[in-house]
Order: C-alpha cells, then structure tokens, then sequence
C-alpha cells in the first residue's frame, strides 16, 4: 500500500519532491542534493543519485521509457504489461528512500 500512495503523489504532484514543496511554498529550493531541479522526471529517469536503483528496475523494462508510462502506463498494453511496469515503479521508489515512510 505504501509504494502505491508515493507513486500516486507523484502522479498528483504532491509529493515530498523539492519542486512540489516548493510550489507550495513549503519550501525555499527545488533542487535536488545533486544540484538540478527535483522535478518528477529528473527524479524517475535522470538524477545521478540513483543510477544503480534505475538500472535495477526500470531499464530493465521491455518498453522506452517516460514520465508519463511510468505514472500512468499505456492504454495499448495489456493490464499484465501495466501492472509489471507499475511494480517496477513503486519498487524503485521505495528503494530510493527518498521519501519519508510512516
């Protein structure tokens, strides 16, 4: 159940990314501890902080890869096809801890 509310709030923007908080207005800098702004893609598919995490789980998905399959999935794949690529999602936001767990 966790890893599906941390992909949910990132499909809603409404996450504990940098960016999102800093929309609104909960905090002063966007920017990832690697230097670049905390968007939801920087994050899924681009910050140097957790290469080996997406090697691991998502560049081995069959499919090329973007935000929006990665937070929606694809209306032509099959729900099996979807709900591999969710599961991969949410296991390599879990394993990033990036974000707080309760």
């Amino acid at each position: 159940r966790t890893k599906q509310i941390l992909h949910s709030r990132l499909q809603m923007s409404c996450s504990s990314l940098n960016s999102h908080l800093f929309s609104k207005n909960v905090t002063e800098n966007p920017s990832c501890a690697c230097g670049h702004i905390e968007i939801t893609s920087h994050f899924l598919l681009n910050c140097s902080r957790y290469s080996d995490l997406r090697n691991r789980f998502l560049y081995s998905l069959p499919y090329r890869l973007s935000v929006d399959l990665l937070l929606y999935g694809d209306p032509t794949l099959t729900i099996e096809q979807n709900s591999n690529i969710f599961k991969s999602v949410q296991n390599y936001i879990l394993c990033t801890k990036r974000f707080k767990i309760r």
